[in-house]
């Protein structure tokens, strides 16, 4: 005559181990998300703060320069444009291979797309930019 004991290790054993194994399962796919959204995170800062950083050295060493130029301060269409091409140019040479292929591989994005999404992200940085600069303070007295 097999105990309660004997039953509790037969049929709970085998529950027992399947729900380790689910609670693995699970715990894994959580910390591979997790895994991904800081991923994604780092690489989104790191982007941000590098478009920045580009956009306000263009703004210094070209786009001044070509305002300075002009009697209404204001950049030409053509000048406009070869403002963001130079600011594709050196955000891609600061990102890098590497750091461009890793952005297309995180966000989902061909390679064709990734230079596109980089200029938009100038685009951004340049409007923000701008609202920034256009922002009155008042003076303390």
């Amino acid at each position: 005559m097999k105990t309660f004991t004997t039953y509790l290790f037969q049929f709970g054993a085998p529950v027992l181990i399947a729900f380790a194994m689910w609670l693995s399962a699970r715990l894994t796919a959580l910390i591979s998300a997790k895994v991904k959204a800081e991923t994604l995170r780092n690489v989104l800062l790191r982007l941000n703060d590098t478009t920045f950083s580009v956009v306000r050295e263009v703004a210094q060493t070209f786009v001044d320069a070509q305002k300075a130029g002009d009697p209404d301060h204001k950049l030409t269409e053509d000048q406009a444009k070869t403002a963001k091409s130079i600011a594709l140019d050196t955000l891609k040479a600061h990102l890098g291979e590497t750091e461009i292929s890793e952005i297309g591989k995180t966000l989902g994005l061909p390679t064709a797309e990734v230079d596109r999404y980089l200029g938009t992200k100038i685009e951004a940085a340049v409007n923000s930019t701008k609202r920034l600069t256009s922002v009155k303070l008042p003076l303390a007295s």
